[in-house]
């Protein structure tokens, strides 16, 4: 008995430096992944040319926080601030409930901004009724391309009729997609003033469907949107169909004037919308496992994927059905109907439009009309609401005696002027709200 209780504890003494080392070891492990920075691909802190450090930090003219999202836009559900949130690319698929979340999010007062073509976001630009037209758009002129015929110099036509004395040169994008607004599309270009392209490539510009460099039946241009606004509740989404708008390889280039277009952009939404701070949702870029905040980012991101799934709640239950069935011994005979129904994936139908080279240039000739019509919308929404306060009423009425003493069309200056003003009393009546 002595002999079995020494080789015991002999066995007991050598597996503890065992499991010492082991604890050591993944300690040093932890250590060293902490002094890693999580720089994915279309990250903020990735000064790489896939990065979009470069755009970040233009952001810090505009002196609000600049913030980064790692593990999933659901942790905002809480947050009371006015955003403008930008997602570059995506890897990890998006759960329901977090597409319905940005559905939210944007009718509270939100911008959401979304820089993708082949990615994940697709489906929350598809979820606002933005579809992909899938393809390339390529330029048959070769002096409106770089390198090749895919990385392309679109003129801005549609900010410059806000903005007229800026100066931009040509932007460069690479491999972008078409873009259209499904009511937009089916209605003929005449929905609501709240839904337009904001970004158009040239009128020697095609969108390759098959992308095989050759001009065909299944193309169609020119003039095609890669960029588009849709007004949606109290916010708006923006979509541009390629994250190269933003990426470093691009924005570093001083000849084109991706930057300037951005910063164009941004000032046009600070107008229209009280934004207090900018933030970039992380959460679904290609994660780097060695790197503590990309470990976190795919356990926790995948989790709560997994639990606000509705699978997942049909799952729990079927296992729960189950075991109780086997507790009473009720195997014989047993059958299981499904309750309810599953929701239907968030994801658009793609279809051919017909006579959609017609679509566009009817849309682009409308475009700045509808861009002009939009801000005089927002401005009298605006107004409305001044109104209805004591406290703002008698400077709203003094607002709309100035609007309306103008005959006719109004000056975009003066809505913009107007719009700078509202704004603050907006911001006046949220303070004392």
């Amino acid at each position: 008995m002595a002999k079995s209780g020494f080789s015991t504890s002999l066995q007991n003494f050598q597996k503890k430096p065992v499991i010492g080392l082991t604890f050591i070891l993944i300690f040093i492990l932890f250590v060293s992944l902490v002094n890693v920075p999580y720089q994915p691909p279309g990250g903020i802190l990735n000064s790489n040319p896939e990065g979009a450090s470069i755009f970040a930090e233009m952001l810090n003219e505009f002196n609000m926080p600049v913030s980064r999202l790692l593990y999933s836009p659901l942790f905002l559900k809480q947050s009371n601030n006015h955003s403008i949130l930008f997602i570059i690319g995506g890897s990890r698929i998006y759960s329901a409930s977090e597409i319905q979340f940005y559905s939210e999010f944007v009718s509270k007062g939100n911008v959401l901004v979304i820089f993708d073509n082949q990615g994940t976001s697709r489906a929350i630009a598809e979820h606002f009724g933005i579809i992909f037209l899938g393809g390339v758009v390529k330029e048959t002129d070769e002096q409106r391309y770089f390198r090749s015929p895919d990385t392309i110099l679109v003129e801005d036509s549609i900010l410059k009729t806000i903005f007229p004395d800026s100066q931009l040169n040509p932007i460069l994008v690479s491999r972008a997609n078409g873009l259209v607004e499904r009511e937009f599309l089916f209605s003929g270009g005449l929905t609501d003033l709240g839904s337009y392209p904001i970004l158009v490539t040239s009128d020697t510009s095609i969108l390759d469907r098959n992308n095989n460099n050759v001009i065909d039946a299944n193309d169609y241009g020119p003039n095609i949107p890669i960029g588009w606004l849709k007004e949606v509740g109290n916010g708006s989404v923006i979509v541009f169909s390629t994250p190269t708008l933003v990426l470093n390889e691009y924005t570093k280039l001083l000849a084109y004037s991706n930057l300037d277009f951005m910063r164009l952009l941004i000032s046009f939404l600070i107008i229209l919308y009280p934004v207090t701070s900018f933030i970039f949702d992380e959460s679904h870029l290609n994660p780097a496992f060695l790197t503590v905040e990309g470990f976190m980012n795919t356990i926790i991101g995948s989790w709560l994927t997994m639990v606000t799934s509705s699978y997942f709640l049909v799952f729990i239950t079927g296992l729960a059905i189950l075991s109780l069935t086997a507790y009473y011994g009720r195997q014989k005979n047993f059958s299981r109907k499904k309750r309810g129904q599953l929701s239907t994936p968030l994801v658009a139908t793609y279809f051919h439009p017909t006579s959609i080279e017609q679509l566009f240039g009817d849309s682009l000739m409308l475009s700045s009309i509808n861009l002009e019509g939009f801000l005089l919308l927002s401005l009298e929404n605006r107004l409305k609401i001044l109104l209805e306060h004591k406290r703002t009423r008698q400077q709203a009425q003094q607002l709309l005696s100035i609007l309306r003493s103008h005959k006719g069309t109004v000056p975009t200056r003066v809505v913009l002027d107007l719009l700078v003003q509202t704004k603050f009393l907006l911001e006046e009546i949220h303070i004392h709200n």
